[in-house]
């Protein structure tokens, strides 16, 4: 633990542009629509979060008896490697980087799998590699956090069709599955936890509010493991209402996969050649671009995520994406 160090965020400015961060650019307006008179604040929250999971359930057509909330993904990633892994833990590169982190703490063994070069995953490359490591956990992100490239329904199946009858714990991280159409949500496997997220689709990242989706058996432990009031009652208000309201998440979404189509066709536009990812999420990533453009794009005001391969650009407003376009072009084309 000594060599570890305290997270440092990134220290905005008012005038800042955030595209930084993988959040909605749109907050959701409660207005006078939610009565907060019936909350009881002097007492502990429900333990379970059951309006929270049944809202949850309704969205999504699954069995709220399945679902254990978080406060947000990171508190069940790290109740995960806390209590449920004994062994070696399989992460992939690039991935979310908290993967990594967390098994640190819990001072798991990593095993580490190397993605193509394209940044794709071959399948059954990672199936013979998690048989041959003997790894007790693999967990990855789909789509993928920084590459915002996807694997396949069918592709993930064949994952979790070879290891339904091991020990093997999987956990399918799909923050970002609001943005596409691949999910295994609907699915029933013993060993398989899914995560999701108030954070991105819903725009309340604020709040951390995460969801894990699991067997009867998993889910049990899960809640049993974790902190008896780990989510404060007016974070799970929030979240039963936003989920509630299915035509205006609806419309958020719909209007974040346009921004970010008409972003790429306008990006494609400069006369100098973008690399962009085939994008299954609310953020582009560019492959070739270095902190040399990410150093610039600040001088702009305009924030986004450099990392050692690329840089991570959220879709913002349709006028965010017009001033983060003007800028690209200026810099890029007077280079």
């Amino acid at each position: 633990m000594k060599d570890f160090q305290p997270y440092q965020p990134f220290q905005y400015e008012n005038t800042q542009i955030r595209l930084d961060a993988n959040e909605s650019p749109y907050d959701y307006d409660f207005g006078g629509d939610i009565d907060f008179s019936d909350l009881t604040l002097n007492r502990y929250p429900d333990p379970n979060a059951t309006e929270l999971c049944k809202a949850f359930g309704d969205y999504y057509d699954i069995d709220p008896q399945l679902v254990t909330v978080g406060n947000g993904s990171d508190e069940l990633i790290s109740l995960i490697f806390g209590t449920l892994t004994d062994g070696k833990v399989c992460v992939l590169s690039s991935d979310f980087s908290m993967y990594k982190i967390y098994a640190d703490i819990y001072d798991k063994e990593v095993a580490l799998f190397q993605k193509e070069e394209d940044f794709t995953v071959n399948i059954q490359k990672l199936i013979d590699f998690c048989k041959t490591e003997n790894v007790k956990c693999l967990i990855f992100s789909n789509p993928c956090n920084p590459t915002s490239l996807g694997i396949k329904r069918e592709e993930i199946l064949q994952l979790l069709d070879n290891f339904k009858n091991s020990d093997m714990l999987i956990v399918v991280d799909e923050a970002y599955m609001d943005f596409w159409n691949e999910s295994i949500l609907d699915t029933h496997y013993e060993n398989v936890i899914i995560l999701r997220t108030a954070s991105k689709a819903f725009g309340l990242a604020g709040i951390r509010i995460g969801f894990a989706v699991a067997s009867e058996k998993i889910t049990k432990t899960l809640r049993a493991v974790k902190s008896p009031y780990n989510t404060n009652t007016v974070s799970q208000k929030l979240a039963e209402f936003v989920l509630r309201d299915k035509s205006y998440t609806a419309d958020i979404i719909k209007k974040i996969l346009k921004n970010k189509q008409d972003l790429i066709v306008k990006l494609s536009q400069i006369p100098q050649k973008i690399s962009i990812l085939d994008s299954k999420t609310n953020f582009l990533f560019l492959p070739n671009a270095g902190r040399n453009l990410y150093e610039k794009l600040l001088k702009f005001n305009i924030i986004t995520r450099y990392t050692s391969e690329g840089i991570r650009i959220t879709v913002g407003t349709a006028s965010e994406n017009e001033l983060l376009l003007s800028a690209m072009k200026e810099l890029i084309v007077s280079r």
